[in-house]
């Protein structure tokens, strides 16, 4: 049933393309007109004599069908932390006249939302397996981001100047490799949650074989009195003097609290409650804990930096920074150079702090969730060593780094709920400082934006709900390794056509497309 939903929404979605083909000339934007007809109507406008793309309202056809596709695909894709830019951006081009800028533009801005709304819901969520932590693995999440946000930033200024052939084979590639490895953690999954229903039915019966059986009633025969005898009757003890009673001891735990809010033993009145004890139920309350400083300070760094060298650094050709950069010049470079220095500080931290923690919970016999994942100094290198791979090729290909992260995680053994919450995050900081400058340069149709934005956040809170509710309820994950190859296999087709058409028309027109261009 599955396969043919995924075959028949792709036969749509590729029939709608083959049919509706949109032949705005996004050229002509920003040029002198006095009439529409100068222009590329509907969808582009002659308006105060400049070719303008159109108002939201009113709204064509082909532009409320593609809302709705949006709305479809994102409110799949958000769970599995896939951005869905891949998705967003062919779409507002082929069917709502959009130029490559602002349908870039308009995906960056979607997806600062839906990631910004999904992040507000985590921090109303627990983990739905292990009920006293976050949703979200803050041990994973900050030794993602700064290394993500570092290279991708790199990443970024790289892609600025490859031909745009070699970035459409390196994201095919990608997708590809992304299945793969893909339908290995389903089948992975499956067959972890198939050991896990056996070994819960193996330990019930167990149970239920180990208890006592029910005694057997036993028949008393009362012996039959044919004389009634006078008895004496039975002597009852003397009354004894009411004791007071001692109050029962109750084991108490004093604690105190310090400057930075964490709980620290003082004092036990019970000295059978071991040191060690005290401290495991201290690090089950910083567990819960969505803003325990000592880790959030990273996220809180990161998303500085990141606004700091988007305003501060100048943006597109010909376009000063707010301080007066221009690009490539002396002043622009020496912010970047600041920026790395800084943000190549902070995985050094993470590191540290991620390692202490899990020394501090091997020496206290920490095991209260069997399912964690465990970090190393070594295994916490190798998570900052891959995320800079991919920070970097992500921001090549123009995607959000899901489709490369979540089977990465899934493979480190987290739980899929928890990549994708941990995932979102590095989503959300990763496109905050692209919508600043989308803004800065006036490239934002701010109009549909927000509309679009609204409606499909509305579908995401339900989405995420309602997945929610059915993980409880069915104890089972497996709708996060579907939905990842579903999504990925939509942006797969997505790709291929939109970009291998791209390709055959500029060839057609001369353009030389293995051409390396200039990036400043």
């Amino acid at each position: 049933m599955a396969k043919k939903t995924i075959f028949y929404l792709v036969f749509v979605v590729l029939a709608i393309i083959s049919v509706v083909k949109c032949e705005t000339k996004t050229s002509v934007l920003g040029t002198a007109c006095s009439t529409s007809n100068h222009c590329s109507p509907p969808y582009i406008i002659c308006e105060d004599g400049t070719c303008k793309h159109k108002s939201l309202f009113p709204m064509t056809g082909w532009e409320v069908g593609s809302l709705f596709l949006i709305l479809g695909i994102l409110m799949i894709s958000i769970i599995v932390s896939i951005a869905g830019g891949v998705i967003i951006v062919p779409i507002s081009v082929y069917f709502m006249g959009f130029s490559a800028v602002q349908a870039v533009s308009l995906a960056n801005f979607i997806i600062v939302i839906t990631s910004f709304i999904k992040y507000l819901m985590s921090l109303f969520r627990h983990n739905p397996v292990v009920p006293w932590k976050t949703i979200i693995d803050y041990n994973g999440a900050i030794l993602l981001i700064p290394t993500m946000a570092l290279f991708s930033t790199i990443g970024g200024i790289v892609s600025s100047f490859l031909p745009d052939v070699l970035i459409l084979f390196m994201l095919i590639v990608t997708l590809i490799l992304s299945m793969y490895t893909g339908f290995g953690n389903l089948k992975k999954l499956i067959r972890t949650e198939k050991a896990d229903k056996v070994h819960d039915a193996e330990i019930k019966h167990k149970t239920v074989a180990a208890a006592p059986p029910a005694p057997e009633p036993v028949e008393v025969n009362e012996p039959k009195i044919e004389h009634e005898e006078m008895v004496d009757p039975i002597p009852q003890p003397e009354a004894q003097p009411l004791q007071e009673k001692k109050p029962e001891t109750t084991n108490k735990i004093i604690l105190t609290v310090d400057t930075d809010g964490d709980e620290l033993i003082k004092a036990n009145s019970d000295p059978q409650i071991s040191q060690n004890e005290a401290l495991i139920e201290r690090q089950k309350k910083i567990e819960g804990r969505n803003f325990y400083m000592e880790k959030y300070v990273v996220i809180i760094a990161v998303l500085v930096l990141i606004i700091l060298v988007a305003i501060f650094r100048a943006g597109s050709k010909g376009k000063q920074s707010i301080i007066g950069v221009n690009r490539c010049d002396g002043w622009d470079w020496g912010i970047l150079v600041i920026y790395i220095a800084l943000m190549s500080a902070i995985p050094f931290y993470s590191t540290y702090v991620v390692v202490k923690e899990q020394n501090l919970k091997n020496q206290i016999g920490w095991n209260l969730d069997e399912k964690e994942v465990r970090f190393t100094k070594n295994s916490a290198v190798h998570v900052v060593v891959f995320t800079c791979a991919v920070g970097f090729l992500s921001s090549i290909m123009g995607i959000g780094g899901g489709i490369l992260l979540t089977p990465f995680l899934l493979k480190y053994k987290y739980m899929p709920v928890t990549s994708s919450y941990t995932i979102n995050i590095n989503t959300l900081l990763g496109k905050v400082a692209a919508v600043i400058v989308n803004l800065m340069a006036g490239d934002l149709l701010l109009a549909y934006a927000l509309f679009y934005g609204g409606i499909i956040t509305v579908g995401i809170v339900l989405s995420e709900s309602i997945v929610l509710e059915w993980i409880k309820k069915k104890k089972t994950q497996l709708f996060y390794p579907i939905a990842f190859l579903l999504i990925t296999f939509i942006s797969l087709v997505f790709v291929l056509y939109v970009g291998i058409d791209k390709w055959v028309k500029d060839s057609s027109k001369g353009i030389n497309v293995w051409k390396f261009k200039a990036y400043c």
